[in-house]
């Protein structure tokens, strides 16, 4: 009773399971669609209305800048004088709308009119840079506050041209923010909505609420107002093709924004905003419709799922009584199952029947095999025995062998050792002799190349020993005209002397006559005019005395620089024949050392050629002994190769037993394995014999 109860709460629970699970699926893929669809419903038809209020927004713009144009062209402004002008624009207010709070001229230099006559400086107006700075026809800026009013409007803006096309002045019209707030207004989808006109640089311009226009500015919202994620929504809003998205005010509430472009030209944006409070509690009670539907389905589901589960159980449950009595009885396989159904119980039983009977003569079949497994293994045991005996004999005869092998691998290891020594000292042999032979080879070329020298040395000494002969003769030559040289050197410092004492004589009476001749003016002044013709003498002696006494000055300092460059000369004519001397001395001792190494290298000549007769004996010799080196190298290199062979076949014929010995230590085991398997049959027929016995076929 137990497991159909388990069967039956186990269809109940998986029943009810699968439906439940179907039903949370459909359940949050309906909820899903539904928002999905909802929300691109919302977002559609807001931006449906932001597009068309913008839309709207862009008419009242074009209509007012198409009465501006109808303005210039009706006034004939190409044919008024300025003043006229002028007069025209304030003539217009009240004229063209209530919603255009002033009508001006504005000059090319910046001037705009007040009243006529009267001016203010519009130079960093952006309608002004438009028209005249950037070429633009026409211009609508951004809500600014007028310096006539002092209140917030837009400028509409209109080039007046001249005939020939080029631009007079403008013609602007401050049109109120109001008709904008009238458009706002208008905009009724909700309680929680509102709505937003913003202008090219984010300011509210127009709004429900007007303490937003000229206040609030979305750029500037995160910094200023602590609201969150609206700064950064601008900039989708006026540069992406997503003009929507969520933010969150000061109070942390989240609102949706979506916003549709007024016009290119001048880049306002109209804005619809919706609280995401509204949204969601829409959405919130679709889910709920949505939730409770899901609820009831499951119940009725679990009430389906347990009848389900009793019409499955109840069947089973009578089988199941059926083979709990059959379980219950001694392994009688005679007994049989008594139901008759038609459906697949019915069937169950009767293939059940039909296993009983089947399995009824496979223990009669498994009593009689066991019975001849029995003696099977009985036999099994018998020849394993006899088989392990064998295997160890044969383990003990391979261990003999392979000690056996092990020791003829060592002495053929040793003379395969001995024979490679042998062979690497032929190898070396070899290799000294050819070395030597090379050597030899060498040094009887060099000593042919000596020898060759030696000759040319020895002529070379002849030569040279003839030239110190005749160099020896010349300086003793040089020598003796040296010591004349400087004997009549001597000679001419000797005489240059006695030229000096006649000088120093000479000056001595030039003084001499000069003290004469002064004596001579003195004596002549005292005789008055009778000795006149006598110091006209001396004074011509005084003047021969003076001149005699500079030219002996003169000539002393020249036979002073004469003696001395005498004295330089036989000094220099003494170090010279001294030098002569010390030449001819070492030209001597040269002489005799030439003469020593001309016979040296005689001696040296004969050596040579001796040395040269021997060295090729020797080469004669090594080569033979070459020629035998090689003999022995080859025979030594077919003992090596024998001995590798040797080697080789010794080293096969012990992995060859160590295989064989593996092999036997393998069949060991297996026989052990099987006497171990034939003992554990042993007791599976004894046991299997115990079982089977049991059953009543």
């Amino acid at each position: 009773m137990k497991h159909v109860l388990m069967i039956k709460g186990r269809v109940t629970a998986a029943v009810a399971s699968m439906v439940a699970v179907i039903l949370v699926a459909i359940f949050f893929i309906v909820e899903f669609r539904v928002e999905h669809a909802f929300n691109e419903q919302v977002r559609s038809s807001s931006l449906q209305i932001a597009e068309a209020r913008a839309d709207q927004v862009d008419t009242l713009i074009l209509q007012f800048q198409q009465l501006l144009r109808v303005a210039i062209t009706l006034g004939n402004t190409d044919e008024l004088t300025d003043r006229e002008l002028e007069e025209y624009a304030a003539g217009l207010v009240g004229k063209v709308g209530d919603e255009i709070k002033n009508v001006y001229v504005v000059w090319p230099d910046g001037r705009a009119t007040t009243t006529p006559g009267s001016y203010v400086t519009v130079l960093d107006r952006s309608y002004y840079r438009g028209i005249f700075q950037q070429g633009f026809d026409s211009y609508v800026s951004d809500p600014l506050t007028t310096r006539r009013a002092s209140t917030a409007a837009s400028i509409l803006a209109e080039a007046i041209k001249n005939p020939d096309g080029s631009k007079r002045a403008l013609l602007a019209f401050e049109l109120s923010l109001d008709k904008l707030n009238e458009v706002v207004d208008e905009i009724d989808i909700g309680e929680t909505s509102r709505a937003w006109v913003l202008d090219s640089t984010g300011m509210v311009i127009a709004s429900k609420n007007r303490d937003l226009i000229m206040n609030f500015n979305i750029y500037k919202a995160d910094a200023e107002a602590g609201y969150r994620g609206l700064s950064s929504l601008a900039n989708h809003v006026f540069s992406t093709n997503r003009p929507y998205g969520t933010y969150r005010d000061a109070q942390g509430e989240e609102y949706y924004l979506f916003a549709s472009e007024v016009s290119q030209i001048y880049n306002w944006r109209m804005g619809i905003i919706i609280t995401a409070k509204a949204l969601n509690s829409t959405k919130n009670q679709l889910a709920a419709i949505i939730m409770a539907v899901i609820i009831a389905a499951l119940a009725v589901s679990i009430v389906l799922s347990i009848f389900l589960g009793r019409w499955i159980a109840n069947p089973i449950k009578k089988v199941a009584l059926h083979f709990q009595d059959l379980a219950e009885g001694e392994a009688d396989l005679t007994k049989r199952l008594d139901i008759r159904r038609n459906d697949e119980i019915g069937h169950l039983v009767r293939d059940f029947n039909v296993f009983l009977e089947k399995l009824s003569v496979i223990i009669r079949d498994m009593k009689t095999a066991q019975g001849e497994v029995k003696a099977s293994g009985q036999k099994l045991n018998t020849e394993v025995d006899s088989a392990g005996a064998g295997i160890e004999r044969i383990g003990l005869l391979i261990s003999t062998i392979q000690h056996e092998l092990e020791q003829q691998a060592s002495d053929i290891d040793n003379s395969s050792a001995a024979v490679n020594q042998t062979a690497r000292g032929i190898v070396k042999l070899d290799d000294l002799i050819a070395d030597q032979a090379a050597s030899i080879s060498e040094a009887s070329a060099s000593i042919e190349e000596m020898v060759g020298n030696i000759g040319s040395v020895s002529g070379s000494t002849e030569r040279i020993a003839a030239e110190f002969q005749g160099l020896l003769n010349a300086s003793q030559d040089g020598l003796e005209t040296q010591n004349a040289a400087q004997a009549r050197i001597t000679e001419i410092s000797e005489q240059s002397a006695s030229l000096m004492e006649a000088n120093t004589a000479i000056g001595a009476i030039a003084a001499q006559t000069n003290l004469l001749a002064m004596n001579a003016a003195i004596e002549a002044a005292h005789a008055g005019d009778a000795g006149k013709g006598f110091a006209v003498v001396a004074d011509e002696i005084r003047r021969l005395a003076d001149s005699s006494s500079q030219q002996s000055r003169t000539i002393g300092a020249n036979l002073k620089s004469i003696q001395e460059t005498i004295s330089a000369v036989v000094k220099s004519s003494a170090d010279s024949a001294k030098a002569f001397e010390e030449l001819h001395s070492r030209i001597d001792l040269t002489d005799t050392m030439v003469g020593e190494v001309k016979s040296a290298m005689v001696e040296q000549n004969e050596g040579s050629r001796q040395i040269l007769e021997a060295i090729r004996s020797m080469n004669d010799i090594t080569v033979k002994v070459r020629s035998s080196s090689g003999e022995m190298s080859e025979g030594n290199k077919v003992v090596v190769s024998a001995m590798e062979k040797l080697a080789n076949a010794s080293k096969q014929i012990h992995e060859s037993s160590q295989q064989i010995a593996t092999v036997v230590e393998d069949v060991e085991s297996m026989a052990k394995e099987i006497t171990g398997v034939a003992s554990q049959n042993g007791e599976l027929v004894e046991r299997m014999e115990g079982t089977i016995g049991r059953f009543k076929a």
